[in-house]
């Protein structure tokens, strides 16, 4: 036997995933406000410079950036030694002079870590470089490309992708719940019809009508 589903369960069904819809994008919104959401991606990791092992990491927002170098020896212990660490930018369709900024010692007990706040100033594609200059003299830098972006920026698709675990869960819980309601309206009718069954048999009263008339 098909059971539909009932008006009251397709209205559950659609205010509980509006409301968990809602839920998601109120999370997603409140995320947006926040700059600097989430930790700093990895641009490098273990990388051989200038005689250390260097692992760089960025959060290239508009305005003033942030790049955390950390430092290990090649054997990937804390460096004794420690060499100047400056960061340089630069657009690359050339339309600024590159800049070059001091990275400061940053006040990490377990590593050994320099940070530098670069100034971009809108959202485009810069040359970035990372710079060691050890006590002697020698300097070794290593380069690539960023893109900066707006502080805690969200786009369609990210709301999206925040917004989707919460609705799958919504539906799930939902589907549930309906099954459930309709396991129990079965089990239901199915002892309703066994307690009537057991309080009338089949041919009972018409046996009896038949022994009256005779």
């Amino acid at each position: 036997m098909t059971i539909k589903p009932t008006v009251r369960s397709r209205r559950l069904l659609v205010a509980a995933v509006v409301g968990i819809c809602a839920v998601g994008v109120s999370v997603a919104t409140s995320t947006q406000c926040s700059a600097h959401e989430g930790p700093p991606f990895s641009l490098v990791m273990d990388q051989s410079l200038a005689g250390y092992s260097v692992s760089i990491w960025a959060d290239p927002d508009i305005g003033e950036a942030s790049f955390f170098i950390i430092l290990e020896t090649s054997q990937g212990e804390r460096p004794e030694i420690l060499p100047n660490v400056s960061v340089w930018v630069e657009p690359v369709n050339g339309r600024l002079e590159r800049a070059t900024y001091i990275a400061e010692r940053d006040s990490v007990s377990s590593q050994v870590q320099f940070v530098a706040y670069p100034h971009l100033d809108k959202r485009d594609i810069w040359n970035l470089g990372v710079v060691l200059t050890n006590a002697d003299g020698t300097s070794e830098d290593w380069t690539t490309e960023i893109e900066s972006t707006p502080p805690g920026y969200f786009g369609i698709w990210d709301v999206a992708i925040y917004v989707f675990p919460f609705v799958l869960i919504g539906v799930l819980w939902v589907l549930a719940m309906v099954r459930r309601r309709r396991a129990m309206h079965m089990w239901a009718e199915e002892n309703a019809m066994e307690t009537m069954g057991a309080e009338d048999p089949s041919g009972e009263h018409q046996t009896n009508d038949h022994s009256r008339r005779d």
